[in-house]
């Protein structure tokens, strides 16, 4: 009888495309779920800062800044709105106000409407949203069927890369270390700027760049090559900031702590990007 109940439990999951959460399966497996609070005792800007704060106590920065990002965007379109508002027409009505009001693309809408997907999935597991309400889905709102979330694969020649290696700069000037930047991703695999901005002398290792991706944990072994050495040579030579770090972006005597590294890594990477679209030119 408890088989064919579990069965039947998954089978409505299924269904119902709510994400499996074994505390929640445990729950409606012995009969004893808790009652799911009223809807009008929760509203969505709440329980957006309720995770915000809890990822502020966990030091997960950047997580916590899409979230702030997402609820704030979700307050300029429907300041009021209750967790239990978000049904398929709140969802599709999100989505043609980030495109027509706020001409946000296609993977910009598909970011936030994950997020969002995140917040209904960890509202039901809080007893916080009914799962029959789940709006999300294939036979509901599909957030692949309706946006195309891949970015379109762009590209330039070598030739334009050798003439943007062969600018000259002032040694040391902000533009020569954006060119560097830019230049150390291409010749690296397309490193991401999070992982160049933490790389230390102590990753440089018999010939390899040894590092661990920040997004998803994954190792790297990237060789060396002459263009790559020429670049670590220079800054080998002439950064002397604190914190052993390669390039000069991070100090460890005032980036401490994870958000002042984040809050860093935001102004760096604008300011790079800034200068190589001047470079372009």
């Amino acid at each position: 009888e408890k088989l064919s109940l579990a069965q039947s439990i998954l089978r409505q999951y299924d269904q119902e495309d709510i994400e499996f959460d074994f505390a929640r399966f445990e729950q409606d497996l012995r009969g004893n779920r808790k009652s799911v609070r009223k809807k009008k005792e929760v509203s969505l800007q709440e329980y957006y800062q309720s995770l915000i704060s809890e990822l502020e106590v966990q030091q997960k920065v950047g997580l916590q800044n899409v979230y702030q990002d997402n609820k704030s965007m979700l307050h300029k379109f429907r300041p009021q709105a209750l967790l239990a508002d978000v049904n398929v027409k709140f969802l599709e009505a999100f989505e043609s106000w980030l495109r027509y009001e706020r001409s946000n693309k296609d993977t910009t809408i598909s970011v936030k409407l994950r997020n969002l997907q995140r917040v209904i999935n960890l509202a039901i597991a809080d007893n916080l949203f009914k799962p029959e309400d789940y709006p999300f889905g294939e036979k509901k709102y599909s957030v692949n069927k309706r946006l195309n979330h891949k970015t379109r694969k762009r590209s330039i020649s070598v030739n334009i890369i050798s003439k943007i290696k062969n600018l000259q700069f002032e040694k040391g000037s902000a533009q020569q270390l954006s060119r560097d930047i830019f230049l150390f991703s291409f010749y690296t695999r397309g490193m991401n700027f999070i992982d160049i901005a933490g790389l230390k002398w102590r990753d440089v290792v018999d010939n390899e760049i040894h590092y661990k991706r920040k997004k998803t944990g994954q190792l790297f072994e990237i060789p060396i090559n002459h263009h790559t050495k020429a670049i670590l040579d220079f800054y080998k030579m002439h950064n002397s900031n604190h914190g052993n770090y390669i390039f000069p972006i991070y100090n460890d005597l005032i980036h401490k702590t994870e958000k002042q590294k984040y809050t860093r890594k935001k102004t760096g990477i604008k300011k790079i990007n800034d200068n190589l679209k001047a470079i372009a030119k």
